[in-house]
């Protein structure tokens, strides 16, 4: 087996402490050190809870990387858990279940990697832990997004729990300064889109020993060995996206996978901005879209209608165009789309621009021991064998990019370079970090104050009002003393606001995606199970089966399992197979994959089903579970914004033109909340001022008493 490499974040993928070869110490300036507070078993219970937290990079999409150790007050370990996917129950929840639940750790202590960051508008990760009554919890690292961070430590040290995060302590101890680098090296990626607003970007390649990607004709199979190739396919199983350019695709014809058959497909981008592409050519691996999902990016007029159409069409393909194409912009664009990480496999004429423009800030380069030469004057006639980074305008060598936190490895016959451009991410020169951009506004809900900010890269959504007749068509709403009032509300809401402080303007929108952002609660990926009492009339379900997530239960009701219906025995296969999805990420792969290769068992009035579903999927979850819902009414009267850049029908989309349907129920749910919770609090007035005329005491009964 090939040696692993000691950076936990790397993506190498790995996830050993041994390191072969050398191992480049960076330098640690630190003033003032005092004596750690941890003990050797603090440090090695969270050297274990850095490796837990990545235990499954690959499996799902990238995601905050986070674990917790529960350990008994006699030092023994009593659970451990992680976070699986985006939208999976939190690892201290999930730990505290497994050890036994409530009371169950009584004087103990939890160990985390990473601060729990309370996206799901609950606060179940602080309530798991106070319930087992462990009276420490030690923490890697402070939550790198800036209005994450410090909430959970204050939230336990208020409740009388002792608080130790080794990221705030002042020591040169080297054990553990170590065991500090594999929890920032765990959520790397997470930090760098904190602090950017854009995913890490990583580029790979891997050259010969004179610093070739290729001979001269542009034959490169193989320049690694096997060992480091599989370390490739690793690491793109731990990125959102893997991206070429055009070049790439014309000449080496990749297939940009995994080479698994389960697990996380990243999305395949092509950047091209003449659209030189072999497009009429279904023999190139890039167009399978079986194997992984393939998105091209150009510019727009480059192609003609007819030639996007046979992309869109014949390949399933997406196709994005930008005015100008740029790294930048496509770094940009896959930000919105939620990428905390970016696998860059481009030749030398687009990994120089996307390091000019700073879309990349890691390089992990494979040199093997191979000369391959070429000529030093190129020609039309005999080309120079290409370099794996183009012109960046150096002309000294005093203004060579040198890599910080650098580390080596041997991998297989190959050595592996790896090492950040600006700044590391996962080292001793990781600052506290912010997200870009975002402007933070108080609001507050009958008493319960939050704080609400705009994700990264975000802008105003175009007011969209829908006439009545959309309302009234889609039937969204019961037959309630609230529900035309509320769906009117939201829908046709002036820029002016209409509480009580009426004439103001409203504040920005409220933008929500991905479960592990701000406004996770919003969304269908956050763990928060719902039992759908009409389901039976919306997707012909039990009434009483509970799922783990809307998103489940959404995916779960595409499929037609009435009796008679041809198929409707594989319809429940798919319906169970998608319930038991240990995550709403891995929900959605299943229920999509069967939607596009067995359209035949989906509803064929799946248009007009879906709105009814969604509305009752998250009417059940944010009345069943009282924090998402307070996290809805906290929104006030702000604009709700899914804001997918793919989907513009329940999202934005991308230009943010789109339809929107997810934050327009959102928006009349909540108008209906709000109506419901006036009517109870007038209604407990009335008891109560009845009550205290009930309990004054009359003139006569004073009398008496004299």
């Amino acid at each position: 087996m090939a040696p692993r490499c000691l950076n936990q974040s790397s993506p190498c993928g790995a996830r050993s402490s041994r390191l072969h070869g050398v191992h480049s110490r960076r330098s640690r300036t630190r003033t003032l050190a005092s004596a750690s507070p941890l003990s050797a078993q603090d440090i090695e219970h969270l050297k274990s809870a850095s490796a837990l937290a990545v235990q499954t990079l690959g499996e799902t999409q990238p995601h905050p990387n986070a674990a917790c150790i529960l350990v008994n007050a006699d030092g023994s370990v009593a659970s451990s858990a992680h976070l699986r996917a985006n939208g999976s129950p939190s690892p201290e929840v999930r730990a505290v279940k497994l050890a036994g639940g409530r009371s169950a750790l009584e004087g103990g202590t939890a160990y985390l990697n990473l601060e729990p960051g309370q996206c799901h508008g609950d606060d179940a990760p602080i309530q798991a832990l106070l319930a087992a009554r462990v009276s420490r919890v030690v923490i890697g690292i402070r939550h790198p997004m800036k209005h994450f961070r410090g909430e959970a430590t204050e939230a336990l040290r208020r409740a009388g729990v002792n608080v130790d995060v080794v990221d705030t302590i002042n020591t040169d101890d080297a054990d553990v300064l170590a065991v500090l680098d594999r929890c920032r090296a765990a959520n790397a990626a997470l930090a760098c889109r904190a602090e950017t607003g854009k995913p890490l970007g990583v580029l790979k390649y891997a050259m010969t020993l004179d610093g070739k990607i290729a001979a001269s004709s542009g034959h490169a199979a193989w320049v690694s060995c096997e060992a480091a190739r599989a370390r490739v396919y690793q690491m793109r199983a731990e990125s959102d996206a893997v991206v070429v350019g055009g070049n790439t695709i014309r000449r080496d014809n990749p297939r940009l996978t995994t080479r698994r058959e389960s697990g996380h497909r990243p999305l395949r981008v092509v950047l091209s901005r003449s659209m030189n592409l072999p497009i009429h050519d279904a023999d190139y691996n890039i167009w399978n879209t079986s194997e992984a999902p393939t998105l091209v990016m150009t510019q727009r007029g480059a192609a003609d209608e007819g030639t996007l159409d046979v992309l869109r069409s014949k390949y399933g393909v997406e196709v994005v165009e930008f005015d100008i194409l740029t790294a930048d912009v496509a770094s940009n664009y896959l930000a919105r789309r939620g990428c905390l990480q970016v696998l860059w496999e481009s030749g030398g004429n687009l990994s120089a621009p996307a390091i000019s423009e700073q879309a990349v800030h890691k390089v992990v380069a494979f040199v093997a021991p191979k000369i391959v030469g070429g000529p030093t004057d190129a020609t039309v006639e005999q080309p120079a064998a290409p370099t794996p980074v183009g012109d960046l305008g150096n002309i000294f060598m005093t203004q060579a990019i040198e890599l910080k936190s650098a580390r080596y490895e041997q991998v297989g016959t190959d050595m592996c370079v790896t090492g950040y451009l600006n700044r590391a991410y996962d080292g001793p020169d990781f600052m506290e970090t912010a997200t870009p951009s975002s402007q933070t506004a108080t609001s507050s809900y009958d008493g319960f104050d939050g704080v609400v900010s705009n994700q990264p890269m975000m802008c105003d959504l175009p007011h969209l009002d829908l006439p009545r007749s959309m309302v009234e068509s889609w039937g969204l709403l019961p037959g309630t003393q609230f529900g035309d009032a509320a769906a009117m509300t939201a829908l046709c809401e002036t820029d002016e606001a209409s509480n009580d402080g009426g004439g103001e303007k409203r504040s920005a929108p409220v933008h929500f995606y991905k479960a592990w952002m701000e406004h996770g609660a919003l969304t269908n990926f956050s763990p928060h199970e719902i039992c759908v009492h009409d389901a039976d009339k919306v997707s012909d379900m039990d009434p009483s089966t509970t799922w783990p997530s809307v998103e489940h239960f959404y995916q779960a009701s595409k499929f037609d399992v009435r009796q008679g219906t041809p198929g409707s025995e594989e319809a429940e296969e798919i319906r169970a197979s998608i319930g038991a999805a240990p995550s709403p990420e891995e929900a959605a792969r299943i229920g999509r994959t069967y939607e596009r290769t067995r359209p035949d068992l989906v509803y064929q009035d799946w248009t007009t089903r879906k709105v009814p579903v969604m509305e009752a999927a998250i009417r059940a979850k944010f009345t069943q579970h009282n924090a998402p819902r307070r996290a809805l009414l906290n929104t006030g009267r702000r604009r709700l914004v899914e804001d997918s850049v793919v989907d513009s029908y329940w999202g934005g989309g991308r230009d943010r033109g789109g339809l929107n349907h997810l934050g327009r129920l959102l928006m009349e749910l909540r108008e209906e909340l709000r109506m419901q919770e006036s009517v109870q609090r007038a209604d407990v007035l009335r008891v109560a001022a009845s009550l205290e005329r009930d309990r004054a005491p009359s003139w006569e009964d004073g009398r008496n008493d004299l």
